[in-house]
């Protein structure tokens, strides 16, 4: 048999063969994972200078942005707002104070008396003969507070415990208080109502707005959203007042003297700007890892988990967005919610679909509508209450063919006139409400609706 010359080579790879193949492999892997780290390396570079052109170009944005505010004449950060600094003397918050033991005692008794529904007479219920003569007991055992409350409504000023460099994270009991305060005040103008003395429950009803005045003088949204709920309370208690007892034109005239020294406009466009302060400062924190230094658990910075312009691009893009929001949240705010409602519900789809962009914004700026809302119902309410109390007057004509001066007769809502509708108890006096349709004066809240349909006052008692 003839073997061919290359049998072998062919059977058996040589030595030489096998060493080549090795090196070969090894050599090949080394150029993949250079390749690799090469296209790794240049994808490094490409994302810093992209970050590092982003940081630039979005940080020069929001410095624009905020220049336009310091511009304008308003504050950048909260712990640049002016704090009002009162004399203890002058200080509603000094007089509160000394109010809430008896205030937290107070609430406490009617409790356990099981008084805490009397307050339901503010949507169209009554309270019982025998649970109105309990709570007379019982409020008469705290004269001594109700004079301090009067003397803190009388302050000319009101400092707080608050604290602007703790931000969104500041504890603000004294709002609790307030409320607690105005709701207190609201039984009391319920007995005097009930007993006849029409003036003096007036009086306890102005003193309620006054003390939810104080929290004007702090720039926090949650504050205002109090003040307006105890104007609101305020006036649903003035309401059912003016139509169980009589009440003097001299009380109608301070009442609604009052009524005129309220600015919601003022009050709400003031918290916007103290929230937006609040979240230029909580930006800025993040940015220099000082956002949880108050609770031990500081954020990194930037520079601590890696290229900063990676981080920082994406939090001015988020700043930008929020100061650009913020200012038409502001501009609108003056609209009414016919022509605001479309434009706040097109922020807040933008929001919704923008993935994992602008975070922080999304975490603060949908809450501002209900705000929008809350700031016009207010306006509603008190525009409403203001006819209604020009009618009570001695000699007062008709409601229907009385003239009132723009805005005192427009719906905020719409900015149309507000409606009027007679039944057999008298005279309702209404806005249409958030939903922008006349419901018929539906001014009570209902097992279907957490809120009345319409906004107004009328009868004191629900059909």
């Amino acid at each position: 048999m003839i073997r061919s010359p290359l049998s072998h080579r062919v059977g058996k790879p040589s030595k030489f063969l096998t060493t080549f193949t090795k090196d070969d492999r090894q050599n090949s892997m080394k150029k993949v994972i250079k390749r690799i780290l090469i296209g790794l390396a240049v994808i490094m570079a490409i994302m810093i200078v992209t970050s590092y052109v982003l940081a630039i170009s979005t940080r020069n944005r929001v410095a624009e942005l905020r220049k336009e505010i310091t511009d304008n004449g308003d504050y950048l950060e909260i712990t640049d707002y002016p704090l009002t600094k009162p004399a203890d003397d002058q200080n509603g918050f000094i007089y509160l104070q000394q109010a809430a033991d008896s205030l937290a005692a107070l609430d406490l008794e009617l409790n356990e008396a099981s008084l805490n529904d009397s307050y339901s007479w503010d949507n169209g219920k009554t309270i019982s003969e025998e649970n109105l003569s309990n709570l007379e007991t019982i409020l008469n055992q705290y004269t001594e507070l109700f004079a301090t409350l009067e003397t803190a409504a009388g302050c000319q000023g009101f400092r707080s415990e608050f604290n602007p460099a703790e931000g969104f994270a500041a504890l603000l009991p004294h709002l609790t208080q307030i409320r607690g305060a105005c709701r207190t005040l609201a039984l009391k103008a319920l007995v005097e109502a009930k007993r006849g003395r029409g003036d003096s429950a007036m009086a306890s009803c102005e003193t309620m707005i006054r003390i939810g005045k104080f929290v004007d003088l702090e720039p926090l949204l949650i504050g205002h959203l109090v003040g307006v709920a105890c104007t609101s309370m305020s006036l649903s208690t003035a309401n059912h007042v003016v139509s169980i007892a009589n009440v003097s034109d001299e009380s109608i005239d301070k009442f609604l003297n009052l009524l005129d020294s309220i600015d919601t406009q003022r009050s709400v466009t003031e918290a916007l700007k103290g929230e937006r302060a609040i979240a230029v400062m909580t930006f800025q924190q993040i940015r220099d890892g000082r956002l949880g230094d108050d609770f031990g658990i500081a954020i990194p910075t930037a520079s601590q988990v890696g290229n900063r312009w990676l981080t920082e691009a994406y939090l001015n893009d988020d700043e930008r967005n929020y100061l650009t929001l913020m200012s038409k949240q502001i501009r609108w705010i003056k609209e009414p919610k016919a022509i605001r409602g479309p434009k706040m519900a097109a922020v807040i789809d933008e929001l919704e679909t923008s993935s994992f962009r602008f975070m922080l914004s999304k975490l603060i700026l949908p809450a501002l509508s209900n705000v929008a809302i809350a700031k016009d119902r207010i306006e509603a309410e008190i525009r409403c209450f203001r006819l209604i109390l020009v009618s009570r007057k001695s000699n007062a004509p008709a409601i229907d063919s009385m003239e009132f001066p723009s805005p005192q007769d427009l719906d905020p809502f719409t900015q149309e006139r507000l409606l009027m509708r007679k039944d057999d108890r008298g005279w309702i006096v209404y806005s249409v409400g958030e939903n922008l349709t006349d419901d018929g004066g539906a001014i009570w809240k209902t097992e279907d609706t957490d809120r009345p349909l319409d906004i107004g006052f009328g009868s004191v008692l629900a059909q």
